[in-house]
């Protein structure tokens, strides 16, 4: 009985119809104004983080304490943090479009 060698197997290559540089992720450019928009957003969302709402819950009823430092007293209302966030994103995105436009 005789074995025969097995015959080295050559990877196969990707498809060369492309080039590198149509696979790169596309580059997003902003203007000056949406750049100022994105740090002033982000600063608002820091700012929103450092100083949440708070609240304090007596027997069911939910009673607002303000805003405090993010160390106060009592609960942090996340539902009021969240609709805050969402809102600084929804202007966000709108500003984003319309200073878009402008350019």
């Amino acid at each position: 009985m005789t074995v025969e060698p097995v015959k080295p197997v050559k990877p196969q290559e990707a498809p060369r119809n492309k080039k590198a540089e149509d696979l790169s992720v596309e580059k997003v450019v902003m203007n000056k104004k949406q750049r100022i928009l994105l740090f002033v957003a982000v600063g608002l969302i820091v700012l929103t983080g450092l100083f949440p709402p708070f609240k304090l819950e007596i027997e069911g009823n939910s009673i607002s304490l303000g805003y405090e430092f993010l160390f106060g007293k009592g609960l942090i209302d996340f539902e009021k943090l969240l609709i805050e966030w969402v809102l600084i994103a929804v202007v966000t995105g709108a500003l984003w479009v319309v200073l878009k436009k402008n350019d």
